[in-house]
């Protein structure tokens, strides 16, 4: 059993969760980036990539604008109830609960916050990388940005429009989209 921890709640980080599986996974990756970004500031050769990892699948993914997503979550709601209590029931309940959950926005409720945390605990870092262009942390990049995959001026721009975008989704929780609203605030600051 994973016990978690708490260093310090930079944001505001008391989203609303009506399943209880859900909101420990949120509480745990949150904090794994709160403690990760703290070593990253005092260490920042050996944690870049934890830092444009987090941040990638925050701000540079977005499955839940995939038009093929409906289709797939509808065929696995149908199969779900073809199978009803039967044999493997549990375990596509897992899969379609666990693809959902990848695939909408509801995901943003745990990203965006684990995400605004090394903004909120390293950001002057993460710009300094940024503004010299350190492509020393390669990351796959999301589909949303289509330039190197380390740090650059231009993919902080990306990441200051982006936290907007998903401050006006109506998908997300009110939380979510004050920290999202924050974190673009934050970043155009860390720019002076």
């Amino acid at each position: 059993m994973i016990t978690t921890f708490s260093l310090t709640k930079t944001v505001d980080l008391d989203l609303p969760s009506s399943d209880p599986k859900q909101a420990e996974h949120r509480e745990k990756w949150i904090n794994l980036s709160t403690f990760t970004a703290y070593l990253f500031r005092h260490q920042p050769d050996r944690y870049g990539f934890y830092a444009i990892a987090t941040i990638k699948e925050c701000l540079e993914c977005a499955p839940w604008c995939n038009p093929n997503v409906a289709a797939e979550i509808e065929r696995l709601k149908e199969e779900l109830a073809e199978i009803g209590d039967g044999p493997g029931a549990e375990f596509h309940k897992d899969n379609y609960e666990e693809y959902v959950y990848n695939s909408t926005a509801e995901k943003l409720d745990v990203w965006v916050p684990a995400a605004a945390q090394w903004f909120e605990i390293a950001g002057e870092q993460l710009y300094k990388r940024s503004k010299i262009g350190d492509n020393h942390f390669r990351c796959r990049s999301g589909e949303l940005w289509k330039g190197s995959d380390g740090f650059s001026l231009e993919r902080w721009e990306l990441w200051i429009e982006r936290f907007g975008q998903i401050a006006e989704m109506d998908e997300i929780s009110e939380q979510t989209s004050k920290i999202a609203r924050a974190m673009a605030r934050k970043l155009e600051e860390l720019k002076t």
